[in-house]
């Protein structure tokens, strides 16, 4: 075995705004390696210097190598006064011999180079540096530095490609060969030997292949993982070990499906950005990882995108353990160069050279959404193609895509047409019509002009798409006082203050209180989406944006410490490969008028035929039937009476197999409503429906009525749609605005009010920045007046008995 002796613990540090000689640094502070060097302060100088003495034995017949694993940006290293080398690139590995230079007692010193901003744009930096800077800069020694103890003869790099379908493995080996040896190979299934073999080597590199029968496919559902050791021998005398875990998968694309070991992969994904409150780039530990991915299986995930960013070994290491698909990309630049694309082609190689042996790695991106480059340039463009096919011959079996497109840009050749979209709960219907071109094939997601690569078989993945819902608080939190583009909405910073100044503080408890109402106006919104998208058999995925909140993004389905959301234990429900999917027509109704569904199912799951549906409500079950089971998207038609339903309900329904397991389960939000009588109650209310756009005044007060467009549709940074919990009890829960109220948005207008009017149904975007109202109580000197931009329909109900609540109102007289 090799012995690995770690160098993680205090150094010495010192930085300067210019350079100076390394050797001659004096040292007055300490930082811990590894780690963020702004994660102690921040930091405006470029050049950081660090120190780490240590003691160590030399060992006669090995060899020593100092190993970074990954160092932003530009590296110098130096033992003992004698410099090693250089790194440029602040993602990927490098190492140094260091046998001859080592002493009992030893000095190591780096210096590091960190560009950022408009310095940074030629450089590697993904969403940690450059323009825009998402995130804010990292930079130091922010993963592990070790020394690697091998022998004379040792494995410089080993390839596998282990196929569960072919039956075989293949093994490609580089050797630093002093002299002639023998490798012995053993693959072992636990504590059984399933292969055992002798070679013969006879010069640096050799290739080798075994067939094998009896072996077990590497899936999410079944991650099994075999040891693979190889051992440099010379007659009795082992030079060196070299060991990994392996899982045999095959991945493949065709015919605009995918396919994981023969069987069809439906991905059920979440983009990861890979930062921490605390330790920004640097990963806490292997456990912190261990417990998030835990988390996205028991969310039902099977993917996650590690966005713009190269995971920490151990990263793909428990994702191989525990069965999670992984996306990596490359970290962009921001100007295309020769200095840019000189780095990004040997950072390809450096990714491909360290993760190639796991299964769980399956896709690779290139560029996402076009970054750096522009593709309206030929010369780009045939870089591009260029480059996904250079990648396409060293990544072996993965799917490679090209450039991850949202508007403005798109695919050249790619083996996965994925495309981004972006929509709230308000705008339901803009997002049926996105996924409905896009799942046809009429949204053009190629290079219109001649030199893409088209082509149908390429499977439709939706691999960006999400809205927000606030953290219930956001201490401990780094960089939380900091914009994005100078955008106010995306400060976190002061949310609860501007909670209690806002009129939201009348309508609800605390902060805390309507950070749960916004995750459940996420949960409503991702649950739609995701609804919609499984009606179309052809798309075979999506992307959830994304896995944690990112200091100013709250979209995360986990908050940034990782913790749950409200809505987590209702994820595994539609994260699922069958999913009902229940439709109607309207989602409010009348006492006693009947109710027509058409129940979709969606079915990635490798049963079929028949099963039973029930239909519930409350412990009232409405419906029981067998139905039949497609192995695609199937419809049901029904119809349910609401004769014995009043009030706020959820329909559920679930399908039951020949075992009498449910297997899937969903619900559908209605409103049953009593008629409303109207009559003059003693009290002159008069209601003003606003219908388009423009200032209007009323008594003293001011109203401007705008388009929800731009910033403020709502489709970035999300909108928190609310009503008072009281006023609107009966048709809200806990002022909550769901699909029983989307039609009440339909003319997509909202008030900004200026004068003594209560708010009592708005909405607010972001970090609770701005206040605007839906509807609003102006007190006139002898009646109210209510005026609102709700969109009032005669068929809807919840339209209906939403007017008799404003006519109602008495809220002035009792001095609110």
């Amino acid at each position: 075995m090799r012995r690995i002796f770690s160098l993680n613990s205090k150094w010495k540090y010192f930085s300067s705004k210019s350079e100076i000689d390394p050797l001659k640094v004096e040292f007055q502070d300490e930082i811990s390696v590894p780690s963020c060097v702004e994660e102690f302060s921040y930091c405006e100088n470029k050049h950081l210097y660090f120190s780490k003495r240590f003691s160590t034995k030399v060992l006669s017949k090995k060899r020593y190598f100092l190993n970074f694993e990954a160092v932003d940006y530009f590296t110098e290293v130096y033992l003992n006064d004698q410099f090693l080398g250089s790194h440029l690139g602040g993602y990927t590995p490098f190492s140094f011999e260091i046998t001859n230079l080592l002493k009992e007692e030893n000095e190591l010193r780096v210096h590091i180079f960190d560009p950022a901003g408009k310095d940074a744009t030629e450089i590697l930096h993904g969403k940690q540096n450059g323009i825009p800077d998402w995130y804010g800069n990292t930079s130091g020694i922010w993963r592990d530095v070790y020394i690697e103890e091998k022998g004379q003869n040792f494995f410089k790099n080993v390839k596998v490609d282990a196929s569960y379908l072919a039956k075989e493995l293949k093994i490609r080996i580089g050797l630093e060969n002093k002299k002639m040896t023998n490798i012995k190979v053993s693959l072992m299934k636990e504590d059984k030997a399933i292969l055992r073999k002798n070679l013969d080597v006879k010069s640096e590199k050799l290739s080798t292949q075994f067939d094998l029968e009896e072996i077990e496919p590497w899936s999410p559902e079944s991650p099994r993982l075999y040891d693979l050791r190889l051992e440099l021998v010379n007659k009795d005398e082992i030079l060196d070990t070299w060991e990994s875990k392996i899982g045999f998968r095959d991945i493949e694309a065709q015919n605009g499906k995918i396919f994981l070991n023969g069987r069809e992969l439906f991905i059920r994904g979440v983009l990861d950005q890979d930062f921490y409150p605390i330790s920004l780039y640097t990963t806490p530990s292997r456990s912190y990882l261990k417990d998030e991915f835990l988390k996205a299986k028991e969310m039902g995930l099977n993917l996650l995108r590690c966005h713009i960013k190269v995971p920490d070994r151990r990263y793909l290491e428990l994702a191989d353990e525990m069965g999670l698909l992984v996306w990596e990309e490359i970290p962009n630049f921001d100007k295309f160069s020769n200095r840019s694309i000189k780095e990004f082609e040997s950072t390809i190689s450096e990714i491909i050279d360290r993760d190639y042996n796991h299964p769980s790695f399956v896709f690779f991106t290139l560029i996402n959404e076009g970054w750096g480059l522009d593709l309206s340039k030929g010369e780009q463009r045939r870089w591009l193609r260029k480059t996904y096919k250079m990648v396409k011959k060293i990544a072996g079996n993965r799917l490679v895509v090209d450039n991850s497109p949202c508007n403005g840009n798109f695919h050249i050749e790619t083996d996965i047409n994925d495309f981004h979209f972006y929509r709230s709960l308000d705008h339901l219907q803009e997002w049926n019509s996105d996924i409905l071109r896009f799942a046809s094939g009429d949204m053009n997601t190629f290079f219109v002009h001649g030199d893409s690569k088209e082509t149908r078989k390429a499977a439709l993945i939706v691999s960006e798409f999400g809205v927000w819902g606030l953290p219930p608080f956001i201490r401990d939190i780094k960089r939380m006082n900091r914009p994005f583009r100078e955008i106010s909405e995306t400060i976190p910073e002061g949310v609860e203050d501007r909670f209690i100044n806002s009129s939201l503080s009348r309508h609800f408890k605390d902060y805390e209180t309507f950070a749960t109402l916004t995750q459940k106006e996420q949960f409503n919104a991702l649950k739609y989406q995701i609804e919609e998208m499984r009606l179309h058999d052809s798309i075979k995925g999506y992307v959830i944006t994304e896995f944690t909140d990112v200091f100013w993004e709250a979209n995360g389905l986990l908050d940034m410490h990782r913790r749950a959301k409200w809505h987590f234990d209702l994820l595994k429900m539609i994260n699922t490969p069958i999913l009902l999917i229940p439709r109607a027509s309207k989602y409010s109704y009348f006492i006693g008028d009947t109710v027509n569904v058409d129940l979709a199912i969606s079915n990635h799951s490798r049963i079929a035929g028949k099963m039973k549906l029930h239909v519930k409500v409350e412990d009232m079950e409405l419906l029981s039937k067998d139905i039949d089971v497609a192995n695609n998207v199937s419809h049901h038609k029904m119809t349910l009476k609401t004769k014995k339903m009043q009030g706020l309900k959820k329909i559920w329904f679930e399908l039951e197999n020949r075992d009498g397991v449910i297997v899937s389960k969903n619900y559908m939000d209605i409103a049953v409503l009593e008629m409303p009588g109207f009559r003059d109650e003693g009290r002159n209310v008069e209601i003003v429906y606003l219908e388009k756009e423009g200032e209007y005044t009323f008594e003293d007060v001011k109203i401007n009525v705008l388009k929800k467009k731009d910033m403020l549709s709502g489709d970035w940074i999300t909108n928190f749609n609310w009503m008072d919990p009281d006023i609107f009890k009966d048709i809200s829960n806990n002022g909550v605005m769901d699909m029983r109220h989307m039609s009440l948005l339909k003319n997509d207008l909202m008030m900004r009010v200026t004068g003594d009017a209560k708010v009592i149904a708005g909405l607010t975007y972001g970090w609770i920045y701005g206040e605007f109202a839906y509807a609003v109580i102006i007190k006139g000197k002898d009646h109210l007046r209510i005026v609102t931009t709700f969109s009032m329909s005669k068929e809807e109900p919840i339209s209906l008995v939403m007017q008799k609540v404003f006519e109602r109102l008495k809220m002035f007289n009792k001095g609110q």
